[in-house]
């Protein structure tokens, strides 16, 4: 998705398609010499006809216009492409690599998907449940309507050599993943090639983003740079399965991994509790008050 720019009027995003339909349908596609790939190429197409355009809808109630074409001569797969005109902005959304004989039905799950998009001034926090892109937010269609992995990592520019990582797992199906145990094991070992004097600064059963989880924070002096500590603070929750508001979770905050750290154990803590104590719930959600 992306966001081309300000346009005055729908009709301008149709002639705009229109111009690119005509040239589509000017460009005939190689012929082809699989038998399947001729029967993919007839079911897909409106007009039976050999050139590379696939199909052009347009749907003026929603300010939408959806075209879709062979990406080259060669190409039995097919791209699709919806514009949709949201105050003022022309919003382009593109499914790529699309089998030639759904066009129909893929068509109508874009059309869904760009349906869902509000666009959002940066810095303004949503006051729906979604999840955010960098032009707005998409509404969800439920707990499990959110797929796939999520990975985030911070880093603070007042704080160097400090790295703060939330990973959630199990939004779409179940991860093989280690135990608690073993993460457990995995960090102290992993602290214990780089420090001396390891001691546990608090470990215990923890609430942060609406879950239950078990922390454990870890310290020591550092090997490479006498003088300063390392530390590492962990939580895991356990989560539910398909439910993003509830997924499977790992929270660390790591300190002079790669390079000396200047904080204390006790300034060290204070972040960690200020950065968890201030995930959120997507709003909507029971006692939410933020997003992540």
């Amino acid at each position: 998705m992306d966001n081309l720019g300000h346009v005055d009027d729908f009709h301008k995003i149709m002639d705009e398609v229109k111009l690119k339909s005509s040239f589509l349908s000017s460009q005939m596609m190689d012929p082809p010499t699989s038998p399947i790939v001729r029967s993919l190429r007839r079911a897909a197409r409106l007009n039976r006809s050999e050139n590379r355009l696939i199909g052009i809808d347009f749907e003026p109630a929603s300010s939408e216009a959806i075209i879709g074409y062979h990406e080259d001569s060669t190409n039995n797969d097919i791209v699709i492409e919806l514009h949709r005109l949201i105050g003022g902005q022309d919003y382009l959304f593109v499914l790529m690599d699309i089998d030639a004989d759904k066009y129909r039905s893929v068509r109508d799950k874009l059309i869904d998907i760009a349906g869902r998009l509000t666009p959002l001034a940066l810095g303004k926090i949503p006051d729906r449940s979604g999840f955010c892109v960098r032009e707005g937010i998409y509404t969800e269609d439920g707990p499990h309507d959110i797929g796939g992995n999520v990975t985030l990592i911070v880093h603070f520019p007042e704080h160097p050599n400090v790295t703060f990582s939330v990973v959630m797992y199990g939004l779409e199906e179940k991860d093989v993943k280690s135990s608690l145990g073993d993460s457990i094991r995995q960090n102290f070992t992993q602290l214990a090639q780089q420090a001396v004097g390891l001691h546990i600064l608090h470990k215990g059963s923890e609430r942060y983003a609406d879950q239950s989880g078990y922390e454990i924070d870890i310290s020591g002096k550092s090997k490479d740079n006498p003088g300063t500590r390392m530390q590492r603070f962990y939580w895991n929750a356990e989560g539910i399965l398909q439910d993003s508001r509830h997924p499977f979770m790992e929270v660390q905050l790591i300190t002079g991994e790669f390079g000396p750290s200047s904080l204390s154990d006790k300034q060290a803590r204070e972040l960690w509790k200020q950065l968890v104590n201030g995930i959120r719930l997507f709003p909507g959600s029971q006692g939410a008050n933020g997003a992540l």
